[in-house]
């Protein structure tokens, strides 16, 4: 039944609205609410009581009764500009984006000058990494009310996210000279002249912060990515301005923008010179990981290791030694750091290893860093471990106090230079023995007393007087066929789903890689391009990349002649369903810089063929490690032997025969499918044990009290 307004409740209704805003303005928001409430209750249908109740809703943190309130009335809601952008909010807040997409566009097809509906639709549309429009949307936004300075700071921020720092800068300029003396644009005019590589401007404009301005800083660093705790950031002194041009690079790499690339080699070889010269203490922690994808010397590389060294050390007080403690149970005992095991793969490769391990010779106690775990994650792990224990959530100092307790005599961590590595823990002194499975760098890591490796990582040893003493690299304990351990073996679905299904042409000779973005260099993706030139019916399956990755890819491809449906990205899927599409792939392309290995091994198990160019780097070479442990020696190419000029061009030459003669494609599958039965990439059992074997002789050294020495493993029958 309908309420009847009468002249007594309409001026109810009004008192009601207005103290509300009262109480509002005194932040009193929910005092407001009972009197939007109870106005709302007088007239059911009234729109800015809607309004006002949904957005006092979403201030108190309950956005969704804001949604089923405001769902009740959205016929009448989309009626109007203004309903359908507060509509839009709503959705936004219950993260139901394509609703709040298309109520935007409704509000502006009513009004196309709705300025909140132009600025909130440009912001979704950046979120979801659609540059181009919202850059559309907010310059409108501009030109429409140039005197409001949120809408300059949005456009500036959305030049910044798609890399357009010089259009940023002009835009910063234009609004410093409407808003003077604004915190919000001091920090980020430091903050992109760094970015832009003016790194003496920007260290100028740092230090000139006001005080009250750092924690904008911080909070403006934030929302773009740059995580102040990575920088190695301390209260009492801001981050460099060339630490803060190093992370605005390495986002874009993760976005395959590589048009500062030659500056950003530059730079990085300068920066490390002069921090080698100083011996000064430096957090290199990310340097170390996207300098891999930099034609840097490996020295160079060597260089930020030890300044981080100095970095992690320089405040604690870790003993320098720790006794081998002999447990009651004989056996010895590993603490094992992981990655996020919310990620298929780590997680299937974790559990596959476990499996496999002794339990009568080792105990393991896990230390999982996964950001939101669950119980059922742990409880794959409890049945083939020691202990495992959630540690994403605790400090260094705290993680490194829980590992103490179970007294391990080896601390390995196997998350790499995942944001889940804890490069501090091994400085804060938690076991006798550090190791780090996988650090991409042939020198000995800082934070291990050896460096892992096998005979072709490591070949280079082989020139030194004594072959098992990898002088170069410090201590090595060289397997005997691959460093990367491949004990993953989750069965694929099946059914191999066909290539239509997949969006790959049914007769296109397929090339493909499944390396993370940021691990596709420049002069990768050129070779690539050369092989596709060559091969005019052959496309590059890629895989879920980011969409500004996939943009920047597609612009990079096009500037070599190659289409960009040619470039196919694969969907997200299963770890299973992700094995069985592997099988539409004729040839996996190694990248030249940073080599593939889970993403690697998953293809050879799902017999694709795959080539590699070994560089002079272990990152560089584990490609090449995994195909030859795999017997295929003839697909791997090394600059070591032959010059990088040349394996580069044999790896073209190779990819393009291969291409171009189906006959010998199907000769060399036939082979690698008969030598998964035999070739030691595929005997999970067998490298365990040599991996077990490894940390018995790891122990020995340590319990002797001696210097720990390089030595070969010996290969497990």
């Amino acid at each position: 039944m309908a309420i009847e307004t009468t002249p007594l409740s309409t001026e109810r209704f009004e008192r009601l609205m207005q103290q509300g805003m009262v109480l509002h303005d005194k932040n009193q928001a929910e005092a407001a609410l009972i009197c939007f409430e109870k106005a709302l209750a007088l007239v059911p249908h009234n729109m800015q009581a809607i309004n006002a109740c949904a957005t006092l809703l979403i201030e108190l943190l309950r956005p969704h009764a804001a949604y089923a309130l405001m769902q009740q009335h959205t016929p009448a809601l989309l009626l109007c500009a203004d309903g359908a952008c507060n509509w839009a909010i709503v959705c936004e807040s219950v993260r139901l984006f394509e609703q709040a997409a298309a109520a935007y566009a409704q509000a502006l097809q009513i009004d196309p000058q709705h300025i909140r509906a132009l600025n909130n639709s440009a912001l979704l549309a950046a979120r979801e990494q659609n540059f181009k429009f919202a850059i559309e949307q907010l310059t409108q936004c501009v030109a429409l009310d140039p005197q409001h300075m949120a809408w300059q700071i949005n456009l500036i921020d959305v030049l910044t996210a798609d890399h357009q720092i010089d259009f940023a800068l002009a835009k910063l300029k234009t609004a410093s000279q409407l808003f003077e003396e604004r915190a919000e644009l001091a920090v980020r005019q430091a903050t992109l002249l760094a970015f832009d590589g003016q790194l003496e401007a920007a260290e100028l404009a740092l230090q000139n912060l006001h005080p009250a301005a750092r924690q904008i800083l911080l909070s403006y660093w934030e929302s773009i990515g740059i995580q102040a705790s990575r920088l190695g950031w301390q209260t009492d002194r801001l981050p460099t301005a060339g630490d803060v041009y190093l992370l605005s690079a390495f986002l874009s790499m993760q976005d395959c923008h590589w048009r500062n690339h030659p500056q950003l080699l530059q730079l990085s070889a300068s920066m490390l010179r002069q921090s080698h010269r100083a011996q000064e203490p430096h957090n290199w922690r990310d340097f170390q990981f996207y300098a891999l994808m930099l034609p840097l010397p490996e020295v160079q590389q060597a260089h930020a290791m030890e300044a981080s060294r100095r970095f992690f050390s320089r405040k604690t007080n870790a003993p320098q030694h720790m006794p081998m403690i002999e447990h009651a149970d004989g056996r010895i005992h590993l603490a094992i750091a992981t990655q996020n095991l919310q990620e298929s793969r780590a997680h299937a490769h974790l559990l596959a290893w476990l499996r496999r391990i002794d339990s009568k010779r080792f105990a393991t106690h896990i230390y999982a860093n996964t950001p939101s775990p669950t119980r059922a994650l742990s409880q794959d792990f409890l049945p083939h471990c020691t202990s495992f224990t959630e540690a994403a959530h605790l400090t260094g100092s705290e993680l490194a106090s829980r590992i103490r307790l179970d007294q391990p005599h080896l601390f390995m961590d196997t998350a790499f230079y995942t944001p889940w590595c804890r490069a501090e823990i091994p400085f804060l002194g938690v076991a006798p023995i550090h190791l780090r499975q996988q650090t991409w760098h042939r020198h000995k890591p800082v934070t291990a007393q050896f460096a892992i490796g096998d005979h072709f990582t490591h070949s280079a040893a082989m020139h030194a007087p004594d072959p098992t003493d990898a002088c170069h690299f410090g201590p090595t304990i060289r397997l005997p066929y691959s460093c990367w351990l491949a004990a993953d073996d989750t069965p694929p679905d099946a059914q191999t789903p066909s290539r239509q299904s997949l969006g790959l042409p049914e007769g296109a000779f397929v090339l493909c890689s499944r390396q993370g973005s940021p691990m596709i260099d420049p002069a990768t993706f050129a070779l690539w391009m050369r092989i596709m030139l060559a091969l005019p019916h052959a496309v590059l399956w890629l895989p879920h990349y980011a969409r500004a990755a996939q943009l920047n890819l597609h612009a990079e491809a096009a500037q070599a002649g190659i289409s960009a449906s040619r470039l196919v990205f694969a969907t997200s899927d299963s770890r299973e369903q992700q094995l069985a599409q592997l099988r539409n792939a004729d040839l996996f392309l190694d990248a030249l810089l940073f080599n593939a290995n889970h993403g690697l091994v998953d293809a050879l198990r799902m017999g694709v063929l795959a080539l590699s160019c070994a560089g002079m780097t272990l990152a560089s070479r584990l490609g090449g490690s995994i195909i030859h442990a795999a017997g295929l020696h003839e697909m791997v190419f090394d600059s070591e032997v032959l010059g990088v000029e040349a394996a580069r061009q044999q790896y073209l030459e190779r990819a393009i025969s291969l291409g171009q003669n189906a006959n010998e494609r199907q000769q060399l599958r036939g082979r690698l499918q008969t030598l998964q039965s035999s070739a030691p990439l595929f005997q999970f059992d067998q490298r365990v044990t040599e991996w077990q074997t490894a940390w018995e002789m790891m122990a020995a050294q340590a319990r002797q009290g001696y210097e720990f020495t390089a030595f070969d493993v010996p290969a497990a029958s």
